[in-house]
């Protein structure tokens, strides 16, 4: 039996957890970014540009939808159920041997629950995505409510800025943590 097998660096980058949960949608924001500045008649990078807190918390959400999908495909498509309607069925419990006998016990105490932690962790995403829409939302008001230079005047001209603190470096590193949580739920 052979060892893991070894795959070129750029591959295991490719294949690393942190690389499609992390990396791809923060290159994804990047370009975001650009793509706003260059649509501009100016070609110039202003304040509001770096606001993409709702880039990377739509980023976590698409991903997380993927990673909930991907766990429904676990439960129905896992080889689990067949190979423990094989275990239960009548031709394999005449099979006398007692090491097999444990072997298979085991196989299926082990399938059962892989199969449970798969059901609980869907259960619990349901409950972890909630959790997110609403953070989005409270973000959403409090850049509404305490981002924006002058937003008492009510001027909408169109020339508002977003506030550095309250309007860009807080909601976006409430977005980077959101998108790590949801990288690191999935992987788990």
């Amino acid at each position: 039996m052979s060892g893991p097998r070894d795959y070129p660096f750029f591959y295991a980058i490719l294949l690393a957890w942190w690389f499609k949960g992390i990396v791809v949608p923060l290159v994804t924001a990047g370009i975001t970014i650009f793509f706003k500045a260059n649509s501009k008649p100016t070609l110039r990078f202003e304040r509001n540009d770096w606001f993409i807190c709702f880039e990377l918390c739509v980023s976590a959400i698409f991903i997380f939808i993927i990673g909930m999908i991907d766990l429904v495909h676990q439960m129905v498509n896992a080889p689990s159920a067949e190979i423990l309607a094989l275990l239960d069925s009548p031709s394999m419990a005449s099979v006398q041997d007692n090491a097999f006998q444990d072997q298979a016990s085991t196989l299926s105490k082990l399938l059962t629950e892989q199969h449970d932690i798969i059901v609980e962790k869907f259960g619990l995403s349901w409950g972890m995505l909630t959790l997110i829409f609403l953070i989005v939302m409270t973000i959403s008001a409090f850049v509404r409510m305490q981002g924006w230079e002058n937003h008492n005047n009510n001027n909408d001209d169109g020339t508002a800025q977003l506030r550095v603190r309250n309007g860009i470096v807080l909601p976006n590193i409430v977005g980077l943590l959101i998108l790590i949580a949801v990288a690191s739920w999935i992987r788990v």
